[in-house]
């Protein structure tokens, strides 16, 4: 079951009102013609279905500050992604805005489990999920009040001591993409949206989002 690219899985989320970074995607020729729109710095990131690790392959490329950036930056993907594995297409991109003054990590994912239909993962994010053990498990359909005990129950909010707004920012992206999942339960197989940034300011920006859905 084929993954959708980063932009195409963002799309499906942003109408439920999770914070997508503003960007541009599509060929290179769009890219470096629009680079200029979302505002620098920017994240440089290759859009291609069948590769759902994007960081294995050396894929992306932060803090883009120019149009030459730009063009530096895709040809850096395109040879990377060709040492990796030179059967995967390198002509699609996507442009985004960096997140200004990131505070905290968080994952949120949804896993289809066989018996029990799909469960909701919340918790510190980055690479060391597995490893910190900060996390906690919903089933959907999941309440706000669930939710909210959800994330102010992880260690990581507990130390940030998050004020009301940010925690409330929060709790709203938790229950975009747990609406998204609980609509698309009949196709969804897997979601993951890793990192998802609270900011200094308290707001809340998802960053990458890895999405697979049934064929």
């Amino acid at each position: 079951m084929p993954y959708l690219d980063e932009a195409a899985g963002k799309a499906l989320l942003k109408p439920y009102g999770l914070n997508i970074p503003a960007g541009v995607h599509g060929s290179v020729e769009t890219i470096l013609a629009e680079a200029d729109t979302p505002g620098y710095p920017l994240a440089i990131k290759l859009l291609n279905a069948n590769l759902a690790h994007k960081n294995h392959a050396g894929a992306v490329q932060l803090n883009i500050q120019s149009r030459e950036g730009v063009e530096q930056a895709i040809n850096t993907i395109k040879a990377n992604v060709n040492a990796y594995d030179a059967s995967l297409a390198t002509d699609s991109f996507l442009a985004e805005c960096m997140v200004a003054q990131p505070r905290a990590e968080f994952i949120v994912g949804v896993k289809q489990e066989p018996g029990l239909g799909h469960a909701l993962i919340i918790g510190r994010g980055g690479t060391a999920v597995e490893e910190l053990r900060d996390y906690a498990l919903l089933l959907l359909p999941a309440s706000v009040q669930q939710i909210k005990t959800a994330v102010s129950g992880l260690a990581i909010t507990q130390n940030l001591r998050l004020d009301g707004a940010a925690q409330s920012a929060l709790v709203s992206a938790v229950q975009a993409i747990a609406a998204f999942a609980q609509d698309q339960r009949e196709q969804l197989v897997e979601l993951d949206v890793n990192p998802l940034i609270l900011e200094t300011d308290g707001s809340v920006t998802a960053v990458d989002a890895l999405v697979r859905m049934k064929v």
